[in-house]
């Protein structure tokens, strides 16, 4: 029965609320999926893709996580099909177990 002075405080109010938690969850998400696509286009422009790879990061919590973890030691074409992050707020990142010889320093392609 408010009027709109009465909403627009509490929406107000929820939203300096929100903006506690979510501007952090954003900037975590945005952080994660550019360091992410950096690090495959390394891999990709230095040849080093076909690598073996496993999950690391903290103990999962969501079952996403949990079942890449799980799958252990997975192969090029798990973790193209599995990108991470999976979910907002998600730690994880595949790291590669090196197979695949890494090109002379003085060729690598850095961006």
């Amino acid at each position: 029965r408010g009027n709109r002075t009465y909403y627009i405080k509490h929406m107000e109010q929820w939203a300096a609320a929100r903006d506690i938690w979510k501007n952090k969850q954003i900037a975590v998400t945005t952080e994660q999926k550019a360091r992410t696509y950096a690090q495959e286009r390394f891999l990709q422009e230095n040849g080093l893709r076909g690598d073996l790879y496993v999950m690391v990061g903290p103990p999962p919590v969501c079952g996403t996580c949990v079942g890449y973890f799980a799958a252990g030691v997975v192969d090029q074409r798990f973790v193209d099909a599995h990108p991470l992050p999976a979910h907002i707020g998600c730690p994880h990142e595949w790291r590669r177990i090196g197979r695949v010889p890494a090109p002379a320093p003085h060729e690598l392609w850095v961006g």
